[in-house]
């Protein structure tokens, strides 16, 4: 789980399906083509086509991943660039009338 294996969306794992589904056409490819039996750009073309179908969904599950991360970099400037436009000026408020109300009343 920590390096994120096995796949959690829904995406790369359908992607992962395809994949060793991939994987098992080339190998049925092979034996087809070493017996020398007809039927080969069939096996091929579904093989290729399951890659293709597999790059597609790393590419959305990558794409949702790569979101994620920035959109978490996002919140984090989110939540300083708050601090600084909502709690500096009222810190900056409270301790000028503190430094007013000193320099008021007095030293007595």
């Amino acid at each position: 789980m920590r390096w994120g294996w096995p796949p959690q969306s829904r995406a790369v794992r359908w992607g992962v399906a395809n994949l060793k589904y991939a994987l098992i056409l080339f190998a049925f490819e092979l034996i087809i083509l070493v017996l020398r039996l007809p039927g080969s750009g069939v096996v091929q073309a579904l093989a290729i086509s399951a890659v293709v179908l597999a790059l597609i969904l790393f590419a959305v599950g990558a794409f949702g991943w790569v979101r994620q991360k920035l959109l978490w970099r996002l919140r984090n400037r989110l939540i300083v660039t708050y601090v600084f436009v909502g709690v500096i000026p009222a810190l900056l408020l409270v301790a000028m009338t503190s430094i007013a109300f000193y320099c008021l009343r007095g030293n007595s």
